[in-house]
This record gives C-alpha cells, structure tokens and sequence, in this order.
C-alpha cells in the first residue's frame, strides 16, 4: 500500500520547480512526504477518512482507535528528486493497510478452515479470534463471574486451533458450507484536494526560500 508524490504531473508544480537544482528538490518533495504521513496519522488519531467522514465502527466497540498501530509503520520509502513514495516497508504490513484502505470481502470455505487447520492442537489464530468475537463468543473468566466475550490476546494463549474452528462453526450453524466476512473501507493514507493545495503552495514556498538562502 503506497501513495506517490509526482512533481512532474502537477503543473504548476512543476512549473514552480523548474529551476530548482535536484540537491534543493528533493529535501523539499521528502518534507511533502512527511507531511502527507502526518496528515494521516491525524487522521487514524481523530478516526475519519480522507474525505473527514467518520471510520465505519469496529463490530465490537473497543476503546483502542482503529489503525493506531498500524499507522506507526507508516514511512518514506522511496525518494528521487522527482518523485517521493509513502507506504510501508513490512510487505506484510503493507497487505493489511491496502484492505483496510479500500476494504476487502472474502469468502471462507468449511473446506479451506480445514486446510488452514491441519494442526489441530496448534494454538488459535487471530483470525478464529476475531471471527469468535463477532460471533459475541463468551466464556467465564473465573467462578462467580458474568460470562464475558474474551480479548483476541487471551483466546490466541488459551484455545487450540481445532478447538476454535469447531465453536465457529457450531455458531455459524452446522450447515455453512461457506460464509463471508467483509472489512469496511477505512481510507486513513491519501491527500484531499484541500490536503493537495496546501501541499503544493508547501513545496513552492520551501523550494523558493532553499534558493534564496543559497544566493
């Protein structure tokens, strides 16, 4: 999951660094770049999108805010002096970004659960934790206490693979052959059109003052 900076597709960009040496444009297209990564990590911080509308609400309300984690990870990781590149450098990380980016449905099989659970005394995956989760899966913490839906953390320590994928599919129903699950689209990484001006006049601006400082 990458967003480019181009400052030869934006032409009054481009016309604004024309004549500014490569050793001054490129520092300037590096301080774009961490402007459009602290543009998004306000973003995931106040829990809206690129267009300011509100992220689409987690099944289960947590008091942790969505992305937070991720978002850190966010970095440069590319720079020329024509183009800068935003992303993740963890492929891994880059995967789950892009699905929460622009969403993602995915249809599980009871064929393919068993494939991915050829160990059945293997511990819980997050996945089986999450999908317990919204099934509102419960267990009771301790005597005497109310039965309560468990944390992704304890169910990955306490519950084996086998164990898991039999309670999902108990609480799915017994005759699923398939079912879906859907991610709604969270868009934390991006530049608005308003982001975008700012980002323009930013580069103008900087490039203007690095040549004045050198004369």
């Amino acid at each position: 999951m990458r967003i480019g900076i181009d400052a030869e597709n934006i032409p009054h960009v481009r016309q604004g660094l024309h004549n500014v040496p490569n050793s001054i444009r490129k520092p300037v297209l590096k301080l774009l770049a961490q402007k459009v990564i602290s543009n998004s990590k306000a973003r995931v911080a106040q829990q809206v999108d690129v267009e300011g509308s509100p992220f689409p609400l987690h099944q289960r309300r947590r008091k942790r805010k969505m992305l937070a984690r991720l978002v850190k990870h966010l970095a440069i990781v590319k720079s020329s002096e024509f183009e800068v590149i935003v992303g993740f450098k963890n492929p891994v990380h880059g995967e789950i970004a892009a699905k929460q980016q622009e969403g993602f449905t995915e249809t599980v099989t009871r064929q393919s659960m068993s494939v991915r659970q050829a160990d059945p005394n293997a511990k819980a995956t997050r996945r089986q934790a999450r999908a317990l989760q919204e099934l509102q899966f419960k267990v009771r913490m301790g005597e005497g206490k109310p039965r309560t839906t468990p944390t992704i953390k304890w169910i990955v320590e306490n519950m084996k693979m086998g164990q898991a994928g039999a309670i999902i599919r108990e609480l799915r129903g017994s005759s699923a052959e398939q079912w879906t699950t859907t991610l709604p689209k969270r868009s934390f990484l991006g530049v608005s059109p308003a982001e975008m001006d700012e980002l323009m006049n930013l580069a103008i601006q900087e490039a203007r003052n690095a040549m004045d400082a050198v004369r």
